[in-house]
């Protein structure tokens, strides 16, 4: 496997090893200042260690911002939804089940992005296998739960 392959994994692994850490964090912030208030309060913190990145480490070129389309910069409002959401669906669910359904959600949406090429990705058509795997995903999805 070329090493590239094999840091996107680790780099995979790691971030989700964060969403499901996050999760369960951002639950206990909401437990004791509010659910709005935590969404807050963990953009407020990202924000701060975003910037310090930027200015420690950035190679890019912010003056290019007003040529990207528009809506390319809505990442911030779907962190929102997403921090906003994962905390609901932890407390009623818990973070196994949580995390399951929102995995199921995710590949049925990227699934839909690879086979139109949506947002400027590649077109990967999808197969049959594709869905019978997330359809397996489901299952395992109502297991945890259940």
């Amino acid at each position: 496997m070329p090493n590239a392959v094999v840091i996107a994994i680790l780099v995979a692994a790691g971030s989700g090893a964060a969403v499901a850490i996050q999760g369960p964090i951002n639950s206990l912030l909401n437990r004791n200042v509010g659910l709005i208030e935590s969404t807050f309060v963990n953009f407020v913190v990202g924000a701060f260690v975003s910037g310090a990145a930027v200015l420690l480490f950035g190679t890019g070129d912010l003056r290019k911002l007003t040529g990207a389309p528009l809506y390319s910069m809505i990442g911030g409002i779907l962190g929102v939804l997403i921090v906003t959401g994962v905390v609901l669906t932890i407390q009623r669910l818990g973070v196994a089940a949580g995390a399951a359904a929102l995995i199921v959600s995710q590949l049925l949406v990227a699934a839909a992005v690879d086979h139109y090429g949506l947002f400027g990705a590649e077109r990967q058509p999808v197969s049959v296998s594709t869905f019978v795997g997330i359809g397996m995903l489901i299952v395992g999805a109502y297991l945890i739960r259940r």
